[in-house]
């Protein structure tokens, strides 16, 4: 499998939602989900100014209303719903590069993709 492949199926492992929101919520925010947004620093590529995190189905709403977060599509805090146990999301985040090199693969930022796609075929046994 490429990394095409499995970034394919791995697609609809949650909803991602982009919201603007004040950056003094930024560290509450961070404190209510599984936190990534070191992922890619740990893959070699500048430390980003966004909260980007996983939270479960259900609590997406009301984390977005608690701290005041609006929908916008460019917005730095994206929260990604998913039905997974979060323990089981926050022990991959926490030990292996591949959920963070499947959210760059599927990144608007070239640059990120890149990086995600090859930190999966490395994980593939494919360079």
């Amino acid at each position: 499998m490429s990394s095409t492949g499995l970034v394919e199926r791995a697609r609809n492992r949650a909803k991602v939602v982009r919201y603007v929101g004040h950056p003094a919520g930024v560290e509450r925010v961070r404190a209510e989900i599984v936190d990534t947004s070191g992922a890619a620093a740990a893959l070699g590529l500048a430390a980003a100014n966004v909260v980007d995190g996983y939270v479960t189905l259900d609590d997406l709403n009301r984390i977005a209303a608690r701290h005041g977060l609006v929908r916008e599509a460019g917005g730095r805090f994206v929260l990604r719903a998913t039905s997974m146990d979060l323990s089981v999301v926050r022990e991959l985040a926490e030990t292996a590069t591949v959920l963070a090199a499947l959210d760059l693969a599927e990144s608007l930022d070239s640059r990120e993709r890149k990086v995600g796609r090859a930190t999966i075929d490395r994980a593939l046994g494919q360079v």
